[in-house]
This record gives structure tokens, C-alpha cells and sequence, in this order.
């Protein structure tokens, strides 16, 4: 079946949902949108599926997420019995259709007898990953595109251990996922209505405080807080995403002086004051930089709508802020983390650093200096997750 044909079957099939139907009807005589939005799947990889939002197979709407998510179910079903009872943690952050995204996604799981953990509010990738373990789930997913542009959205999938889920158990489920032929066709329960359904827990923001309460614990110069976290001046930007309420209350729980960018705290999935929401942009830290020089601040932090990437800003030798890369960022907590541990006398003799073949080297002489072994992974966190 062409491409074309594929378009008419959905331009019927659409004709309940007026915004896509429209949307459909507005290119049928520009065939090389037609061609692109219809001439393959939107592929589901080891990161999960990433496109343009609209209506098509090869773009992110609510029938390639149920359509997933359905292939998804059917890979826990074919695990055991207690796989549907573990259930799936579902997330979202601040970007179009996330939350309705969501929604679909949870309605298809409950529809095939899967428990579900759904945040209330969009939240982060981090705390999804917590979350999962927490509550002993068999998966997790995540609604985002992470930093990309406001035109794109994504559907992650997360393994129990917590890490995105590892290749070998992802192919099965896309396995699943390309015997789905029938997008229209994918049975749901319809979770904006649902009340009282004994497989839908919500997970209210209460949970943050469990969550940050454990992110203390993690802290490693807990008397240099106590001693100069006030007269630290942070300014941070959550960029229009997740990272708002999480960041700010573990600052706060510290006792660090956090500055928020107002601008960029409420969300947004225009990202209107950014080009593209990438805090490793210096045109997206922009906005903390100028607070920074108004009350004269010490650094700026900066986080993606799925707040699972970090920009730092600081000042060299002329008093100026420089954004830094991935790799100095990377560095620097290396040589921070291990100096730490051997001050405290915690750094085990079998300590390892993980990381990624494409990451800085300079993490080796890091390792070489502090005779801590390291272990390089192809490129993706669930490498480093599965260390």
C-alpha cells in the first residue's frame, strides 16, 4: 500500500477529530507533505520514537502513541502474570499534547489489565526514573522531546531497573509494535473520565518530598552547605519546564539562596522566550546571565523541559559569564565526586567511573590520578544505567 493510500485511510478515519481532519484536508494537494507524514512508521528506537507533532504514521499524534504504547502492553502481558500488577510509571513535561499524551497512554495499559502510576503534574525524567523504583514497576514512560524544538514531542520507554530500557528488551517490543497494523483500531479506557478505576494510581506532588528528602542524602560537603549555602547567589532558569518545583525545593531543603528566572518558571509549550529550549545554549541561558549581572550572582543553572540536561554559566578571569560544555561540566563533578570521597575517606577500592566513549578523555587522567578504574559504554544513559 502506497503512501497515498495510506493518507485517504486516514483522512476517513479522522473524519470524528476535526483537528486533525483538517489538518489532513489543508495538504491534499501538496504531495510531498503527504509523502513525508505517510511513507513509514515513526520509527521506535533504543531512545524510544521523537517527531513533528501531526497527523500522519511518521508523526507524533494520540494514534502512533497508542499504537506504541499498545505494543508496549502486549510485551508486559507476554512477561507473567505479576508484570501487569507491577504496572508503569507514566510522566510528561510542559510540551503540546504531553499530558493528553499521557492520558492515551494510560488508557491503553488499563485497557489491557496494566496498573498505571501517573503524575498529576508534569514532573522529570529523574524523578520518573525514582518513581519506577519506588514503586517497583516493570516499566516507565516519558512523554517529551527533551530539548528539541516546540514543534516536536516524544515517547521514552524506561526499564524497572530505572534506565531507559535496554535494546534487547526494546526490540521485543517493537516487535510487538509493528504487528499493530490498524492505528484506529486500539482499544483505550478514557482516563480524563476515570475516578475510581483500582488500576490508575495518580501520583500527587506529595511525592516530591519523598524524592527530595532522598536527594539530600546524596549530598557530599553537607557542612560546607550548612556553612555557605546562604551566601551563595544561584540563579536558575527551568527553561518553561519540569524542573521548576524540584530544583527550587531542593535548594531550598539545603538551605542554598536560589534566584528563579520568573520569566522562564511558568510553563510554556511555545517556549516563547527561547528559540529552543537547550540550556547548553547561550542564547537559552541568556535570560539568567542578565539576572546574574543584575544581582550580581556566583553562577546560573539551567534545565530542559524534561530536565534531564544541565547548562552551567560562570565567570573567567574577566568577570564575565561563559557558558560551559557537557564535557567541562562533566570534569569538573568527576574530579569533584571522587575528591570528596577520598577526603571522607568513602572512595572503596573497586570505585569505578562510568561514561560514555564519545565523552571527554580527559576523565582519564581524572582516574589515573585518583587510581579509580573507568568503564566506557556506547553513547545513551541506559549503558551507563545497566553498569
Amino acid at each position: 500500500m502506497g503512501y497515498k493510500d495510506i493518507y485517504e485511510i486516514w483522512l476517513k478515519k479522522t473524519s470524528q477529530n476535526k483537528t486533525l481532519n483538517l489538518e489532513l484536508e489543508s495538504i491534499k494537494d501538496n504531495d510531498k507533505e503527504i509523502e513525508y507524514r505517510f511513507y513509514k512508521s515513526l520509527e521506535f528506537g533504543t531512545a524510544g520514537m521523537r517527531g513533528i507533532i501531526g497527523c500522519g504514521t511518521n508523526m507524533m499524534n494520540e494514534y502512533t502513541v497508542k499504537r506504541a504504547t499498545k505494543g508496549l502492553a502486549t510485551y508486559i502481558a507476554s512477561l507473567d502474570k505479576k508484570a501487569k500488577n507491577k504496572g508503569v510509571v507514566i510522566s510528561y513535561d510542559t510540551r503540546k499534547y504531553s499530558q493528553i499524551f499521557a492520558q492515551k497512554t494510560a488508557g491503553v495499559l488499563i485497557s489491557h489489565g496494566i496498573k498505571v502510576y501517573m503524575f498529576k503534574e508534569p514532573s522529570p525524567v529523574p524523578m520518573l526514573s525514582y518513581a519506577v523504583r519506588q514503586f517497583k514497576s516493570i516499566a516507565g514512560v516519558m512523554i517529551t522531546a527533551s530539548h528539541n524544538p516546540k514543534e516536536y514531542n516524544g515517547y521514552k520507554v524506561y526499564g524497572e531497573d530505572g534506565a531507559q530500557m535496554a535494546p534487547e528488551l526494546t526490540e521485543k517490543v517493537v516487535e510487538y509494535i509493528e504487528k499493530v497494523d490498524d492505528y484506529f483500531d486500539i482499544e483505550e479506557i478514557e482516563i480524563s473520565s476515570v475516578k475510581n478505576n483500582k488500576l490508575l494510581k495518580i501520583i500527587s506532588t506529595k511525592f516530591d518530598k519523598k524524592y527530595i528528602n532522598e536527594l539530600t542524602k546524596l549530598s557530599l560537603s553537607k557542612c560546607a552547605i550548612k556553612c555557605c549555602g546562604k551566601n551563595l547567589k544561584i540563579v536558575y532558569t527551568p527553561l518553561h519546564g519540569t524542573g521548576y518545583r524540584l530544583v527550587t525545593g531542593l535548594l531550598n531543603k539545603l538551605g542554598i539562596n536560589c534566584n528563579v528566572v520568573r520569566e522562564q518558571a511558568v510553563y510554556d509549550s511555545e517556549f516563547s522566550t527561547v528559540k529552543v529550549p537547550n540550556p547548553e545554549n547561550v542564547e537559552a541561558m541568556s535570560l539568567g546571565v542578565k539576572l546574574a549581572n543584575e544581582i550580581n550572582a556566583d553562577v546560573v543553572f539551567g534545565t530542559d523541559p524534561d530536565s534531564d540536561r544541565l547548562g552551567v554559566a560562570i565567570r573567567n578571569d574577566k568577570n564575565e559569564f561563559i557558558n560551559l560544555t557537557g564535557n567541562q561540566v562533566g570534569v569538573l563533578l568527576t574530579n569533584y565526586v571522587l575528591t570528596r570521597l577520598r577526603e571522607d575517606n568513602k572512595l572503596s577500592k573497586n570505585a569505578m567511573v562510568v561514561k560514555s566513549f564519545v565523552s571527554t578523555g580527559m576523565v582519564n587522567i581524572i582516574c589515573k590520578d585518583f587510581n579509580v578504574d573507568l568503564v566506557e559504554t556506547p553513547v545513551g544513559f541506559k549503558f551507563i544505567g545497566e553498569k
